[in-house]
């Protein structure tokens, strides 16, 4: 395993390694990844880089072909730089975005670069891939659906008043300012691209869950929308309107209530077009038996 990272342990940073203790403070993180590996499995070859990925170092970091490449760079430009490098040389990567400003775990998920949503790292890399080079796509990533909680905080210099982030930068092109980040989120990213990285290597097959990220406004909006539809289709949306009891009775349904209809019932609703129906078909996906309480997914 190569170990590539040009920064060092900070304090700031704590809340955020799974490896690194006060004592590793002022260490370059590849060398205490490194020593930690060597703790668990001596066997292991591990070579720690402390360096940045760009062009005069990509021979250095991506040469022998390796069999997995894992992107956890929060810099745009040397994203999009290694990503671009891994399609070009035919390399399977495993890209993680945006974990900084979330807390809800149960919100990460893996997908296509094109299908991510409510992430701004990975909205900028997908347009700089296919603006510069003409990547739409295919590579994995892992992100969150929840939006960002919050912003990237003001940049205080000493005396506590608003200085330029510029003008702290070790590197340039590299943010000074920090969002705050709950330090299990990280975690969890890493937790997900290995067992995905071990998966992949293993051969085993693994479906991932659809994205679907709708909230009640959206459904909302959605359902405005299909009124005005049929009012301007066929002068009434009567029929629509009724369904609205149908879907809150399903909404309940969802999170422990029950249902007072049964399957055969929906061969007995009209629905006057097929969107009607899709999204009738959408909002009963999950439903509930009535006997015994469990839920069951309809094909």
């Amino acid at each position: 395993m190569t170990f590539c990272d040009l920064n060092k342990v900070s304090v700031s940073s704590l809340n955020r390694h799974a490896v690194a203790t006060r004592e590793d403070v002022g260490i370059p993180k590849a060398h205490c990844l490194k020593r930690h590996f060597s703790s668990i499995f001596p066997e292991c070859h591990v070579d720690a880089k402390v360096l940045l990925y760009d062009a005069s170092s990509e021979e250095e970091i991506l040469s022998g072909h390796p069999d997995f490449v894992l992107d956890c760079i929060d810099n745009i430009d040397t994203k999009v730089a290694l990503l671009a490098a891994c399609v070009r040389r035919g390399l399977k990567v495993l890209s993680a975005t945006g974990a900084g400003a979330r807390a809800d775990p149960t919100r990460i998920r893996i997908a296509d670069l094109r299908e991510s949503t409510n992430d701004p790292l990975s909205r900028a890399v997908r347009h700089r891939l296919r603006k510069d080079h003409g990547i739409d796509g295919g590579i994995p990533i892992v992100f969150s659906l929840e939006k960002p909680k919050a912003k990237l905080l003001p940049f205080k210099g000493p005396s506590g008043e608003e200085e330029n982030p510029s003008d702290y930068q070790i590197v340039p092109g590299f943010r000074v300012r920090i969002i705050p980040v709950l330090g299990t989120i990280p975690a969890i990213f890493g937790q997900v691209m290995a067992s995905y990285v071990v998966t992949q290597l293993a051969g085993l097959v693994v479906q991932t869950e659809p994205l679907v990220n709708f909230d009640t406004d959206h459904y909302h909006v959605l359902h405005q929308r299909l009124i005005e539809h049929e009012e301007l289709l066929y002068g009434t949306s009567m029929e629509v309107q009724d369904r609205s009891s149908l879907g809150k009775q399903v909404s309940l349904a969802k999170y422990g209530g029950k249902l007072d209809w049964g399957i055969g019932d929906a061969a007995l609703l009209p629905f006057n077009n097929a969107l009607c129906m899709n999204l009738f078909l959408e909002a009963i996906m999950f439903v509930v038996d009535s006997d015994s309480g469990s839920y069951w997914q309809l094909a």
